[in-house]
């Protein structure tokens, strides 16, 4: 099964992009294979040259069969939109690496070292099941799927939810695999294998249900 892992963060003027990508390069050097970088590995920052967004493409110097892009927004005019994230997009074949250990290991990680407010893992077909039903709105207020895999920090539980992170985990307890308060938010493993489309869907059909949202 191919799977996409996303990572979303908000770019603050505080941070630079080229010290967020350093910073990412030297978290990319403390994972194992095949997520990480090799140890004497450098990756210099891409440039904006005259685009809005630097991107880094990461596919050649990680583990065959993943691939890793990063795309950092320019530090002006910054907005409380989705637009203006700095972001990680992945791919990868759910049979050719360990998928418990990526999604109960590896994926906080990321979500720590890269300062999320959201990420998930996701079937990659849901992307154009998504175009066919969803109506996409601003990623740092609304949550147009509750994937199987999730994170979503204490700012966009109480925007979307209306609702702690303490208090998710709570409701959420018996239901899933793991849903434990993590870095201020909330992460959501519905299992440790993959979830097909229909599975993913029966997924959020389910937290809609119990969150009430």
């Amino acid at each position: 099964m191919k799977c996409v892992f996303e990572v979303n963060s908000r770019a603050a003027m505080a941070e630079s992009a080229e010290l967020k990508h350093a910073k990412l390069v030297d978290f990319l050097k403390t994972l194992p294979f095949p997520w990480g970088l090799p140890k004497d590995f450098d990756i210099s920052f891409p440039g904006f040259g005259e685009e809005f967004t630097a991107t880094s493409n990461l596919n050649k110097f990680i583990g065959n069969g993943i691939k890793m892009s990063v795309f950092y927004r320019y530090r002006n005019m910054l907005e409380d939109d989705q637009s203006c994230d700095d972001r990680i997009y992945i791919e990868f074949n759910s049979k050719k690496i360990d998928y418990s250990n990526l999604v109960t290991i590896i994926f906080p990680q990321f979500v720590k070292n890269f300062g999320a407010y959201t990420s998930d893992i996701y079937d990659r077909l849901l992307i154009f099941k998504n175009h066919e039903e969803k109506r996409f709105e601003n990623r740092r207020r609304v949550i147009n799927r509750v994937y199987p895999i999730s994170f979503y920090d204490e700012i966009l539980c109480q925007t979307f939810f209306k609702l702690s992170p303490k208090k998710i985990t709570d409701l959420l307890k018996g239901h899933v695999y793991k849903a434990e308060v993590f870095n201020d938010g909330i992460i959501i493993i519905a299992d440790t294998k993959p979830f097909s489309i229909d599975e993913s869907i029966d997924f959020e059909n389910k937290m809609k249900l119990i969150l009430k949202y």
